[in-house]
């Protein structure tokens, strides 16, 4: 029975020395364990109040840069408002440039018809320059017979008359443009005066030296007609014209010049 007791009791003590060798181990296990959960917690939280001023940095620049989008949005809205303006602005100059194109476009048709009638005209007048100033080249000079021939050629006699715009002096300068251009040195001259009636009278005709001696001519009728011997018209006398019946002359002028 004391045997028993012993090896109860042997094995009781082994048992203990085991668990006080377990525990002293454990507790050395959970020493070294706590110590580096400490360390780590150290860590940790060195760690965290890193980030919490990372963070606290974070916050500062993001209210920042909201601060810098709400200013840079408001500046979006102003500029799209404005884009929209100048859209709206740029589709009415758009249109404005096309009707305006199109009217340069027409005007300058205009200008280069008008350039070609210029250039016309400037030809026409150096030919009237040199019919009117430059002396005469192959000058001839014509009988009264064949001055009655041309003029029944001529057609400045058919015109209208309009007054004011195409008169007698007119027609005597058209006319003595034609002769000039034949070569016939034919001049206008026009009279002031009145008719026995007393009512005014003031006339432009021609006047030409033919080989018989100066005539006259009607531009508008084509009547022909000279004074006794082929003289001049003086002022100061009566004159018959044809159409017109006596005529007191005040004033006698030469507009044209003729020979």
């Amino acid at each position: 029975m004391l045997k028993k007791a012993l090896i109860v009791l042997s094995i009781l003590c082994v048992v203990s020395v085991l668990s006080v060798a377990f525990l002293y181990v454990s507790l050395a296990d959970v020493l070294s364990t706590n110590k580096q959960l400490e360390e780590f917690l150290s860590k940790l939280l060195l760690q965290y109040e890193k980030l919490s001023m990372d963070y606290s940095s974070l916050l500062t620049s993001y209210d920042e840069l909201n601060v810098s989008y709400q200013s840079l949005m408001k500046h979006y809205n102003e500029l799209q408002s404005t884009y929209v303006r100048l859209m709206m602005d740029y589709a009415s100059l758009n249109a404005n440039y096309t009707s305006i194109l199109t009217e340069f476009k027409v005007l300058n048709a205009s200008y280069v018809e008008l350039v070609r009638k210029y250039r016309q005209m400037e030809r026409e007048y150096d030919t009237l320059y040199d019919i009117l100033y430059k002396p005469l080249e192959n000058e001839n000079v014509p009988t009264i017979d064949e001055l009655k021939a041309w003029l029944k050629e001529d057609p400045t006699n058919i015109i209208q008359y309009r007054d004011p715009d195409f008169v007698c002096g007119d027609f005597a300068t058209m006319l003595s443009f034609h002769a000039k251009l034949r070569g016939w040195d034919m001049g206008v001259v026009a009279v002031f005066g009145h008719d026995a009636g007393g009512k005014k009278f003031n006339h432009a005709f021609n006047a030409i030296a033919c080989a018989e001696g100066v005539v006259y001519v009607e531009a508008q009728t084509d009547a022909v007609w000279w004074n006794e011997n082929y003289e001049e018209i003086v002022p100061g006398r009566w004159y018959e014209f044809p159409g017109f019946g006596r005529i007191y002359v005040e004033q006698y002028a030469v507009v044209v010049l003729y020979r």
